[in-house]
């Protein structure tokens, strides 16, 4: 099954979204990563690489990444320098 990765400002609120998640779909994989490294709203490339990291090691079918509005960066932007998996093809 292909798994989640939620990313966003607050840690909080995605344990929050996970929870729920959890009740909807309960073999479904969720990694998050939220808030920066000192614990802060705000987010972290590192924290989210090895959110990603994580849930492809438990799930080798993929998952999808989802971010929040406020990202700075697509995940096409730092998956291309931090990953060996190729990318889905495009739709379009």
């Amino acid at each position: 099954m292909v798994a989640l990765v939620l990313v966003g400002h607050s840690l909080e609120l995605l344990h929050g979204l996970r929870a729920m998640l959890a009740q909807a779909a309960p073999g479904l994989l969720v990694g998050v990563a939220g808030g920066t490294d000192a614990g802060a709203l705000g987010t972290s490339a590192p924290l989210i690489l090895d959110a990603v990291r994580s849930v492809l090691a438990a799930s080798p079918e993929g998952a999808v990444v989802l971010l929040d509005l406020g990202a700075r960066r697509s995940p096409s932007s730092w998956r291309s320098k931090n990953s060996s998996r190729p990318s889905a093809p495009s739709s379009g």
